[in-house]
């Protein structure tokens, strides 16, 4: 099973992106595209 360090807004893929590329994370980035419906 994965295991999620972050879940960052869409809005924040670049950010993702940088940490992803510097190793600064212990597990999964995940990239969080909409709420959740109600």
């Amino acid at each position: 099973k994965p295991i999620v360090s972050q879940v960052l807004p869409l809005t924040e893929a670049v950010k993702a992106q940088e940490q992803a590329a510097t190793h600064h994370t212990r597990g999964k980035i995940v990239l969080k595209i909409a709420e959740e419906p109600k």
